[in-house]
């Protein structure tokens, strides 16, 4: 398969796989413990920080905790027990 291809039929999925992603993202329960989150924490390098990027724009008007971005190997400071860490990798 030619590069070009493979990216063709990557953007082709794209809104099937969109489609699917919210579907079963109503599915999921969370726990209890969940409820007491303070803050969350979205942790990815390269093109598996992207998603982060686009729920954070997608859902800005909804989030009513913060919500940050990280992209290195190290968690910030402000990480503790009431951070919901998601640990974000596509390789």
């Amino acid at each position: 398969m030619i590069k070009s291809d493979a990216v063709s039929i990557s953007v082709e999925s794209f809104p099937k796989q969109l489609k699917q992603s919210f579907e079963e993202a109503h599915l999921i329960n969370f726990p209890e413990e969940f409820k007491q989150v303070k803050n969350i924490l979205v942790s990815g390098m390269g093109g598996s920080r992207f998603p982060s990027y686009i729920l954070k724009e997608l859902f800005k008007q909804e989030l009513t905790l913060p919500y940050a971005l990280n992209d290195d190997y190290n968690l910030p400071g402000f990480v503790g027990p009431e951070t919901l860490v998601i640990l974000s990798s596509y390789s």
